[in-house]
């Protein structure tokens, strides 16, 4: 931030034991406006900015949000800002709604706010410098041994998850794209439909989580459920009495019977994958139950392996920075550069795949199964007839993974969506017929 004044002329100020002055060095771009005079012996402590400024950035993420905010104060009142502040009652305001260490997570926290009176959107990023914040996450190590750090961390990431989903289903510059051709959009709103229907799903259905292997004791996804999807989660829904395909086809078409797999194999734009880190296993003879294991040897190549393009980010929006120079998100998550031309056709950096989704079925027939035990009021408590199961996962794949973001513990990087079981969170959606 920066702030820069013509020497005051005012009066000067006397300070006294414990007062202070130079505070706005610490934060902003400061022309000092005067001299500062000794009147009696006294001892002077002085805090080096440079060494400052970095030990906040490490160890205090907060503190370029009390930089931005001690900037807008300083924009409004430059006409009496100085060396020394006087104004230490809204000085005190500010640190106290910025530095209040939270010491428990708030879901309230992870929703992006809007101002009327700022005209600020943290929906809509508006520039290339706010999207970099998006794509970034502010974890540091040192986080780990801070409470307050981590939380704060936590709830920036998951802001930040929000913001990318919601312009991936609602992008703010898809007016700006030019289409080569009739296909090449229906195959965009094919993916985009099939994010928002399977969003809808999940909201409606409930998701639950388990931080163990293949635990059963799941709880109620306390975070937001743009966060179910990334940092390489995986969901597992269980579908009773329900052919997978069918959801499929629902969550692209809108209808069950919108597509024939038997003739036509997958609806594009999904595609089979040759292969898969992760797969669905039923144990037990008497009590059977589902478990994720991480496929081996052939079982990797099996077959039922999908994947799905899809825009990461917002079709037109900006892609994390890259070398390759300001690159956007295309249709199908293939970053592309803007031509100086008017309709120019789009220059894909084809070398970059930006999003992926990951998606598996199988259909184990009809057996009787134990639902797993769970806090959640669920609409079949003791057993149920077992028709299929689908899983999936979200990727973020790029060349400048360095930016991907990330948080420790039960979430794992936003390009490792193939991790292997048990790094990361498993949530399940229950859904019925």
């Amino acid at each position: 931030t920066e702030m820069h004044e013509k020497a005051f002329d005012g009066p000067g100020q006397l300070l006294g034991a414990g007062e202070w002055m130079c505070e706005p060095a610490l934060w902003l771009r400061w022309m000092h406006m005067g001299w500062a005079v000794a009147m009696i012996r006294c001892e002077l402590v002085t805090l080096d900015v440079e060494w400052f400024q970095r030990t906040m950035q490490l160890q205090l993420p907060e503190a370029s949000k009390y930089a931005r905010l001690f900037l807008a104060y300083a924009e409004k009142h430059r006409d009496c800002m100085s060396d020394v502040f006087t104004d230490i009652r809204s000085l005190r305001t500010m640190a106290q709604d910025i530095f209040e260490p939270p010491m428990t997570f708030e879901v309230r926290h992870c929703r992006p706010q809007t101002s009327t009176a700022t005209g600020r959107n943290e929906w809509q990023p508006s520039d290339r410098r706010q999207w970099h914040k998006v794509w970034t996450s502010p974890f540091k190590e040192a986080h780990i041994l801070n409470r307050s750090a981590l939380l704060s961390t936590m709830t920036t990431d998951m802001k930040h998850d929000v913001v990318l989903v919601y312009q991936t289903l609602f992008p703010s510059h898809a007016h700006t794209f030019h289409w080569q051709s009739p296909e090449e959009k229906k195959l965009y709103d094919n993916r985009v439909y099939f994010l928002k229907r399977l969003f809808l799903c999940l909201a409606v259905c409930g998701v639950t989580f388990t931080t163990e292997d293949n635990g059963e004791a799941l709880r109620a996804w306390p975070y937001p459920l743009a966060s179910a999807v990334c940092h390489g989660g995986r969901l597992m829904m269980r579908l009773h009495g329900l052919d997978w395909r069918l959801v499929v086809n629902f969550l692209f078409f809108g209808e069950t019977d919108g597509w024939n797999w038997e003739e036509n194999g997958p609806p594009q734009p999904m595609y089979v994958r040759r292969a898969a880190t992760h797969g669905v296993r039923l144990d037990g003879a008497i009590t059977p139950r589902l478990s994720e294991v991480k496929t081996k040897g052939t079982a990797a190549f099996d077959r039922g392996h999908m994947g799905m393009d899809i825009p990461l980010g917002g079709l037109s929006n900006p892609t994390p920075p890259h070398r390759s120079g300001h690159l956007f998100v295309g249709p199908a998550g293939v970053p592309y550069r803007r031509s100086g031309r008017r309709r120019a056709p789009p220059k894909y950096a084809t070398q970059i795949q930006h999003g992926h989704l990951y998606l598996r079925g199988d259909d184990f027939g009809k057996k009787p199964l134990s639902v797993l035990i769970s806090d959640v009021p669920l609409r079949t408590q003791n057993s149920a007839m077992f028709r299929s199961v689908m899983t999936g996962a979200f990727s973020a794949q790029s060349s400048a993974s360095h930016q991907s973001r990330g948080v420790t513990g039960e979430f794992t990087d936003l390009s490792a969506a193939t991790t292997s079981a048990g790094t990361g969170s498993q949530a399940q959606a229950q859904a019925q017929q």
